[in-house]
Order: C-alpha cells, then structure tokens, then sequence
C-alpha cells in the first residue's frame, strides 16, 4: 500500500487529513475498487455519497464538515469553491434539516447524525447536527459521518496502541524527524496529537496512524502525520507527510 497527499501547510488541513485517514481509510478499503483522485463535481449529476468530519465538545450536538463526495468508485470535490450558488445548491441537498448520516469509527458503524440546520463560514459550508453514538466523541476521539452507500458497514476497527507499540512507533517517528534537520533539543519537546491503532486494509493486522508535533515559542511547527506498518519487530512508514512552517501572528 503507498498513498500520497499533497495539503496545504495549515493545521485545519493536517487535522482533516488525519482524521480522514483515521476513520475513513478502513471503510475506502472495503470497497471492490475506488481511485484515489478528487475530482470536480459537476451539477446535475447523481447524488453521491457525501463523507464529512464531525468534531465538537458536546454531549450530543456536532459539527459537520463536508470533505469528499464518493461518486461511481471516485472521490470528488463536495462543491465548487468561491461560488454561493453552488454551495448553496450543495447545502440544500446534503444539509436538509431533518437528514439523517451514519457515523463511522475506524471504518464501521458508530451510531447516526441528523441534520438540524446548516451555516457557511470563511468560504466553507458546515452543519450542525444531533448526534446518537455508543462512542464520546469529544477531543481527539473523532469520527465521520456518512450520507449513505455502502461504506464503512462493517466492524469497527480502532483501539489504543499497546506501550510496545507505541514506543516501537516512536522510535519510527524520531527517525523521520531527524532525517529531516531536526535536532536533539527541539526533539525534547516532540508532542503527540494523536496514535490509533487500526486494521486499514483488512488483513488482521493493525497499522499505526498518528500525528505529531513540534512547536517552538516564535510559532514555528513541525508536524508529521504517519501511517506505519509492522515490519518484522520495528514499524516501517507507508505514508509520512512532514510540513514545517511558521503559524502567522
């Protein structure tokens, strides 16, 4: 397995990437074929299925972010960017008020989320929704939330890494970090966000997905998002997206 993302160096983007991989990958790899490849989406075509991320700190209402639309075995983009009629098209369509959506965790059922009204932020359309799971989401325990299809049903497939696991893992991420000029003493302050174990492609065995971060006090980061697989008794990366970058004022 070899994936690549190309993203932005900004944290919402690391934050949907992580989360889309940590949730979503398990179900995409359950289907009979798919190709990895947003594409545009054009209107007047059949609906397809919509995949979110959902966050939020309360007890039962959400937030849904729409990330990718999955249409005829493709990933497409969920609307066209600067433009209200589309996305308003979008909303009227995906956001209706009383919509219900399947939530995902580690590529399986989790529960439901339905749709109480939808709102447009900083050229972005979200919705807020009442949430029913046997999972606290909350933190960075999140999930996603899907329009339909037949993604994600099955068993979920998430669970916290063993300490030989983690540790084993961050001897991996230490590595990349080093390769990548970061010295001992920045190393020292090497934070994780978040490490899931999690069976992506359905073979018994768990990969390691997590992510990581350097932050230094004049808003310079280091962030790392790793997909890792067992390789003998050490892990090896299928995917390491390393971005350093300086967070603006």
């Amino acid at each position: 397995m070899s994936i690549k993302f190309d993203i932005a160096g900004n944290t919402r983007s690391m934050l949907l990437v992580a989360i889309t991989a940590t949730v979503l990958l398990p179900a995409i790899f359950s289907l009979p074929s798919i190709a990895i490849g947003v594409q545009r989406q054009a209107a007047g075509r059949a609906e397809g299925i919509l995949v979110c991320a959902v966050s939020g700190e309360g007890d039962a209402e959400m937030t849904l972010d729409p990330i990718v639309i999955v249409r005829n075995g493709r990933l497409e983009a969920p609307y066209a960017e600067y433009n209200d009629t589309a996305q308003s098209r979008f909303a009227g369509s995906y956001f209706k008020s009383g919509r219900k959506y399947r939530l995902l965790i580690g590529g399986g059922e989790a529960g439901t989320a339905t749709i109480s009204k939808w709102d447009k932020g900083c050229n972005n359309i979200h919705a807020n929704a009442a949430v029913e799971s046997s999972v606290r989401i909350r933190g960075q325990v999140r999930a996603l939330a899907v329009s339909g299809g037949s993604v994600g049903r099955k068993t979920s497939a998430r669970r916290a890494p063993t300490d030989d696991e983690r540790a084993a893992v961050m001897e991996l991420v230490k590595k990349i970090y080093t390769s990548k000029a970061t010295s001992a003493g920045l190393l020292r302050t090497l934070q994780t966000t978040n490490l899931t174990a999690t069976d992506l492609d359905g073979d018994g065995k768990f990969e390691m997905i997590g992510s990581f971060v350097i932050a230094t006090k004049d808003n310079r980061r280091r962030d790392l998002f790793l997909i890792a697989k067992l390789d003998g008794s050490s892990y090896k990366a299928e995917l390491a997206n390393f971005q350093e970058y300086k967070l603006p004022p």
